[in-house]
């Protein structure tokens, strides 16, 4: 499937992303698209291939919404619709070089414009589960939660948005969209750690104060 075809072309939403897209493809970091993964106030996320594996490619959306509009505050800049979006993308990808050696992530393999190339988390081209879709919850998991948290705080950074949505249950529990990653240098730094622990916590019924070693 080359990237002219118009089933590529329906499934992106504007044309400037096509052409960056069309250069990633001609670069040879992926084959082809597949189909939607899913689909985000922020992004959209598709099945791609290269050579015999699998991989992600994450579309930030370059449009007006309430949500984009108040993006600023997570990326420290204002700008037009797509350098917003290229610049949500590029933070999340140094985000995710910065920790995919100290916690359980998607490779960041490649970024460009609005468009970031990732390590495809799942099984013969299905995505492995989000965290909220499984059952029977294990207990065992939110001990490795916290854990990842607190690898994270211990490098200076907090995931911002951490919840059921963005964590995944495969061989290993994985955290996923790093968009609104912040360092300690953030005034709402601990504000955002409190909000993604108590969403945790909360999510597994637990009470009381996490033990911060």
């Amino acid at each position: 499937m080359l990237w002219e075809d118009k089933e590529i072309e329906s499934l992106v939403f504007d044309r400037r992303s096509l052409d960056i897209l069309a250069r990633i493809i001609k670069k040879g970091i992926i084959d082809r698209l597949i189909g939607k993964i899913s689909e985000g106030k922020e992004a959209s996320v598709y099945l791609a291939t290269k050579d015999e594996l699998y991989r992600a490619v994450k579309i930030y959306k370059p449009e007006t919404s309430k949500f984009f509009n108040s993006r600023y505050k997570y990326v420290g800049k204002k700008g037009d619709e797509m350098e917003l979006a290229i610049h949500y993308a590029r933070k999340e990808y140094k985000n995710m070089e910065k920790l995919h050696s100290i916690i359980n992530i998607p490779e960041p393999i490649y970024c460009e414009g609005n468009i970031l190339v990732m390590e495809f988390l799942g099984k013969d081209g299905i995505p492995y589960p989000q965290l909220y879709r499984v059952k029977p919850i294990q207990e065992e998991w939110f001990d490795e939660i916290i854990k990842m948290v607190k690898d994270m705080y211990k490098i200076g950074y907090v995931h911002g948005d951490l919840s059921p949505y963005n964590i995944l249950v495969g061989d290993k529990i994985y955290f996923i969209d790093f968009g609104q990653s912040v360092t300690i240098k953030d005034p709402r730094f601990r504000e955002l750690l409190n909000r993604d622990v108590s969403n945790i916590a909360r999510f597994f019924n637990k009470e009381g104060p996490i033990e911060w070693d």
